[in-house]
């Protein structure tokens, strides 16, 4: 399936355009049965505003956010076989004020500071992982090592630049570590994303240790039932995860994505992108 019939189906089944299929389906019968085609429209509408209440919002998305902080005093965290795993979280492409060079996105960002902190807390190997759209394109994991060893003072030992998805992340990663000791991985990414990315890693063969970060709607808000586009954004991401977690459930036991060699995994590759 191509990447832009998998980006129609998102944005049909996530809000604000789940509204479009019950606008759609209501016109097309509107002239053989009004009342249902009426329902229709307007159920559309009611769930679209639904989603957009801050009170659900933040009931879908703490249902994934089931992951707590990591405990620092683990001791796993003592065991050679341990590394931190960085995933990316997309970039800025074309960023105006970096002369139109793509950078780390924000998401990213955020996961790179945690992991800063937590490099230096447990002196352990740091891999990052995150490929590139196009053959043009930087590498994710290239970009972030950048900003962590211009702007952080941190040097990661392991360069994943291959891996488009979170999948393919954990298929990636596991074939880079083949060689060496290392079969536990300290993971980061946000706490909504946790759940999938520890099933992923899992079934790759890896044992984890979840160090999410960036909770999301963790403060009540003054008003619960007054929709906003804010929440709106975070009940789609919500249920982009619950999807995805979906999806993944039914395809297990298919054929994975071979790994690619692990050709610029060394950090030398610290140019600027």
């Amino acid at each position: 399936m191509s990447s832009d019939v998998i980006l129609w189906l998102e944005f049909l089944i996530l809000p604000p355009g789940l509204l479009i299929p019950f606008a759609v389906l209501g016109l097309l019968v509107f002239k053989k049965r009004k009342r249902f085609a009426v329902a229709l429209i307007l159920s559309g509408v009611a769930l679209t505003l639904i989603l957009a209440m801050p009170k659900v919002a933040r009931s879908l998305i703490s249902d994934l956010q089931t992951y707590p902080p990591v405990n620092l005093t683990d001791e796993r965290f003592e065991q050679a076989t341990t590394a931190i795993v960085v995933l990316g979280g997309g970039r800025y492409p074309n960023a105006p004020e970096y002369q139109d060079q793509d950078q780390i996105s924000p998401a990213t960002l955020e996961r790179l500071r945690y992991a800063a902190v937590l490099k230096k807390q447990l002196a352990l190997p740091m891999v990052l992982s995150g490929g590139r759209r196009n053959a043009d394109a930087t590498p994710e994991a290239v970009m972030m090592n950048k900003v962590l060893v211009d702007e952080y003072a941190v040097e990661p030992e392991y360069l994943e630049v291959h891996a488009a998805n979170t999948r393919e992340q954990a298929i990636q990663v596991k074939f880079l570590l083949a060689d060496t000791a290392i079969t536990q991985v300290v993971l980061i990414t946000h706490a909504w994303h946790m759940p999938r990315a520890v099933d992923e890693f899992k079934a790759s063969g890896l044992e984890v240790i979840p160090a999410p970060m960036g909770f999301m709607a963790t403060a009540n808000q003054r008003v619960n039932y007054i929709p906003s586009a804010a929440a709106m954004q975070i009940s789609a991401r919500a249920l982009h995860e619950s999807y995805a977690r979906i999806w993944l459930s039914l395809t297990y036991g298919k054929p994975d994505p071979k790994p690619v060699e692990p050709a610029d995994t060394e950090p030398e590759a610290r140019q600027d992108p």
